[in-house]
């Protein structure tokens, strides 16, 4: 604006503007604006925003973040289906680093950030990088325990079938109590007893907590497929006990027909 009729142009004051030159008087910003950096037009404020379908500026949203201006970008756990939305999704864990682009932390991607990225697994409710030889160890061994149990179960002529497996049960009931502690409480356990929990998923039969599923078919699955496999994953084991049992029974009498 002219400063006393003189040729030198000064910027307008502060929440005031003016878009032509060699005027005089500075307009006043509309309400929840201020001039911008070059005092020609006027931008919102901070915490406030302004998208075309709107002509002044709004209220910043929940979980936006908006430094004036324009723009509004995604607050730290929440997540957008792009730059351009205004509406805001809290995100179910921690994985939600927000930004303009609402990004991911590493290993995580897709809606919410709830999916896990190629290369990765779903593990005790985080998604953490496949390692297929630990998976495949962790499987082996659990395999090898039950089928070694239900042999010495079955091949055991003095043993009280009926006073082990009251015993087996109660020492089940307890693990199962104590695994699932971690995930109803939130509490600073300390490392070792995370480190211990992290074995206990299979006495609750929670087959993807041992190993992720994504991991094991080398691709992610979705939530249907998943599903269908914990439905039918009781039937599968039936099946596999009626083979090892099958089995015990076949060795028994072949090897009773060479006994003399």
């Amino acid at each position: 604006a002219d400063v006393g009729g003189s040729s030198e142009c000064l910027k307008c004051p502060s929440l005031t503007y003016t878009n032509q030159t060699g005027q005089s008087v500075c307009k006043n910003c509309p309400v929840n604006t201020r001039n911008s950096n070059d005092s020609i037009s006027c931008v919102c404020e901070e915490n406030y925003y302004i998208t075309p379908e709107f002509d002044r500026c709004q209220p910043c949203k929940a979980g936006g973040v908006c430094l004036g201006g324009g723009a509004i970008i995604t607050s730290y756990g929440y997540w957008r289906s792009d730059a351009n939305s205004t509406d805001f999704y809290l995100c179910p864990g921690d994985s939600c680093i927000g930004g303009l682009e609402s990004e991911c932390e590493e290993g995580y991607t897709g809606p919410l950030c709830a999916v896990c990225a190629p290369g990765w697994g779903q593990k005790s409710n985080e998604c953490t990088r496949c390692n297929t030889g630990s998976i495949a160890l962790a499987w082996l061994i659990f395999i090898g325990i039950f089928i070694g149990f239900v042999i010495l179960l079955f091949r055991t002529p003095n043993i009280n079938s009926q006073v082990v497996l009251s015993k087996v049960k109660i020492l089940i009931s307890f693990l199962q109590i104590i695994s699932l502690t971690s995930n109803e409480y939130s509490t600073p356990w300390p490392s070792e007893f995370k480190n211990f929990l992290n074995f206990l998923p299979f006495v609750n039969m929670d087959v993807l907590r041992m190993g992720s599923l994504d991991c094991v078919v080398g691709k992610h699955l979705d939530f249907y497929t998943t599903y269908l496999f914990q439905v039918l994953l009781p039937l599968i084991l039936c099946v596999f006990i009626c083979i090892v049992f099958g089995l015990w029974i076949f060795l028994n009498k072949r090897q009773s027909r060479f006994i003399p």
